[in-house]
C-alpha cells in the first residue's frame, strides 16, 4: 500500500483567497483532495480526479477550479439579480 503524504497550498485569484489540499505518492502519484475557496465548507475529490504529474501541476489545476467556480458563482449572483429586478 503507498504512503501518502499531505500538505497545503494557499493562492489567491481576484480578492479571493483558497487552499489546496495536496497528496504526494511514493509512487508519483499526486492529486488534490480538497479545495477551499474563501469560507466555504471545501469541496472533496475523489482519488485521480485531479491528478497531474507533480504539485505545481495539480496546484495550477486547483486554480482553474477556482477560478471556474468564482466565474459561475459571479454569473449566479447576476442572474438572481436580473429576476429580482424582473419581480420588481
Amino acid at each position: 500500500m503507498a504512503e501518502f503524504k499531505k500538505h497545503w497550498r494557499t493562492g489567491r485569484h481576484e480578492d479571493t483567497e483558497f487552499r489546496v489540499e495536496i497528496w504526494s505518492g511514493e509512487g508519483g502519484e499526486v492529486f488534490a483532495k480538497t479545495i477551499q475557496i474563501g469560507e466555504q465548507t471545501p469541496i472533496l475529490y475523489s482519488e485521480g480526479e485531479l491528478t497531474a504529474s507533480d504539485a505545481d501541476a495539480v496546484f495550477a489545476l486547483a486554480e482553474a477550479v477556482v477560478e471556474e467556480e468564482l466565474q459561475q458563482r459571479e454569473e449566479n449572483a447576476d442572474a438572481e439579480e436580473d429576476a429580482d429586478d424582473d419581480d420588481a
